[in-house]
């Protein structure tokens, strides 16, 4: 009776379609649809043990083909499919719920394929710990580039430290006090050299047809000057910000204020070339008599006239540059060439401000050159300021030192203190040369006395730091645009 069940069950699945899994369950187990009326429970029973007989011949390489356990970011997730499903042979999503979804199954099937399934899901979950070692890699190599732009700082530092320790502090600090009453009018000075450059740079930017309010300027000179002198790489923060500083004080539109950044980079490095040049020639005896003790060998009065002739070929070299060459707009295409999705769309929205930017540049250092003369005795004022600041801090301390001397010395360190830029203020290697200077001019017990006039410098750059920082805009107030002064027209040169 049974074999005769067996053979109707198998017509019967011929008849139908038997074509998969699927077709399997829906004939076995009756999943979809309605109950066949026409089959008798002997027939039923007979299905039943065809089924069993079968099943263990094909169930578990047809449901491994159409279940392939791709790791979930593979097959699953990035279709939008939760981690319990996966799409089988016939087109159709096929939940895994092990023990309760596939009744058709045997213990010992389920079991084999969950053991799949969580071998599957260990080597899945294995690679989480590479994702965050990777990710662990990536903030550790953010930490060390941090700590390799902050080791020159850290380095100067220590050198600042060491040229202190040389000294008798408690000397050098009687030094100081020694100045008495008269020592906040030592702050002065620093405030005249930025006055200076701030009149310099006012005139400047008349060439842009723009008179901009002094004391907005000065502000925001101080402010960013306080950055410059500050933070390590300075330098590069505090110019930076300046554009933005004008628009906030002055009501600049930010590309004519990147224009006068750059005309006030061209002025202060052709007139400290200038001023370097004079500072060799009047100290040039005095130079070549120190320069073994300076340097450790013969020719510093010429190294400093070379070095004063690259800060002019520099200089003569940017103006041609920036006056001729569309600088804003090879950057901006530079930038394009990069790919940036997210810096297209700001690239695009800027595109005619980068050609504004060409335009006023153009004017700047093209029309009338000779007029570019204009501004620099003041910016050439800030150096003789600078010296005259140093002799007289040397001259108060007990130290009465040649100008020429003082005015060589220190116009060479402050070209030492702007190219090691990481550096905040030339920190440790301005002051280290400045006690270096004063043993090469015989100045006596040197190491003390530099270190009281390393701590007056030091005290009124800190004094003018705070200044600067209180300076600082704070909210969102903004300006209204600065229109073009009628003296001078933005298409005319003054």
């Amino acid at each position: 009776m049974e074999e005769d069940s067996l053979d109707r069950a198998r017509r019967v699945l011929v008849e139908r379609g038997h074509e998969g899994l699927e077709e399997d369950d829906e004939v076995l187990h009756r999943l979809h649809g309605p109950r066949p009326a026409a089959l008798p429970a002997d027939l039923q029973q007979g299905v039943r043990t065809l089924g069993e007989a079968l099943r263990g011949e094909f169930q578990e390489a047809r449901l491994v083909q159409r279940l392939p356990f791709a790791p979930l970011g593979a097959r699953g997730q990035e279709r939008g499919q939760s981690p319990g499903e996966r799409r089988g042979g016939g087109g159709g999503w096929m939940r895994l719920r092990f023990g309760q979804g596939d009744e058709a199954l045997e213990l010992g099937e389920e079991r084999r394929i969950e053991e799949l399934f969580h071998v599957r899901a260990k080597s899945i979950k294995s690679s989480a710990p590479a994702g965050q070692r990777l990710h662990s890699g990536v903030a550790v190599k953010r930490r060390l580039v941090h700590l390799v732009r902050l080791l020159p700082a850290a380095g100067a530092l220590g050198l600042f430290i060491l040229t202190l320790r040389k000294a008798d502090l408690g000397k050098a600090f009687g030094l100081i006090g020694s100045i008495g009453l008269t020592l906040p009018l030592l702050l002065l000075p620093f405030l005249l050299a930025i006055v200076l450059e701030t009149l310099g740079w006012r005139i400047a930017f008349r060439r842009l047809g723009r008179r901009l309010p002094f004391v907005a300027m000065l502000k925001a000179r101080l402010a960013a000057e306080a950055i410059i002198m500050a933070l390590p790489s300075g330098a590069v923060i505090g110019e930076s910000l300046l554009p933005y500083l004008l628009k906030r004080r002055c009501g600049l539109p930010f590309e004519e204020g990147a224009v006068g950044v750059v005309a006030r980079k061209f002025f202060i490095i052709l007139s400290h070339g200038l001023f370097l040049a004079l500072s060799a020639l009047v100290a040039y005896g005095t130079l070549q008599g120190i320069s073994n003790r300076a340097i450790g060998r013969p020719g510093l009065a010429w190294l400093l006239l070379a070095t004063s002739a690259v800060l002019a070929v520099v200089a003569a070299a940017l103006a041609t540059l920036l006056g001729h060459a569309r600088i804003a707009q090879r950057s901006r295409n530079a930038l394009e060439r990069l790919g940036l999705s997210w810096l297209r769309p700001w690239l695009e929205r800027h595109a005619v401000k980068f050609r504004e930017a060409d335009a006023h540049l153009a004017r700047f250092f093209s029309n009338r050159p000779v007029l570019l003369l204009r501004p620099l005795p003041c910016f050439l004022g800030v150096w003789l300021v600078k010296a005259l600041e140093s002799a007289l801090f040397l001259a108060l301390l007990g130290a009465a030192l040649p100008f020429r001397s003082v005015m060589a010395f220190e116009t060479a360190l402050q070209l030492a203190r702007a190219m090691i830029v990481p550096v905040p203020g030339g920190l440790g290697i301005q002051d280290f040369g400045y006690v270096l200077c004063l043993r090469a001019l015989d100045v006596r017990d040197a190491a003390t006395l530099g270190a009281a006039f390393v701590l007056l410098k030091r005290g009124k750059e800190a004094f003018w730091m705070a200044v600067g920082f209180a300076l600082l805009p704070a909210g969102s107030r903004r300006l209204r645009p600065v229109p073009p002064s009628p003296e001078a027209p933005a298409h005319a040169s003054p």
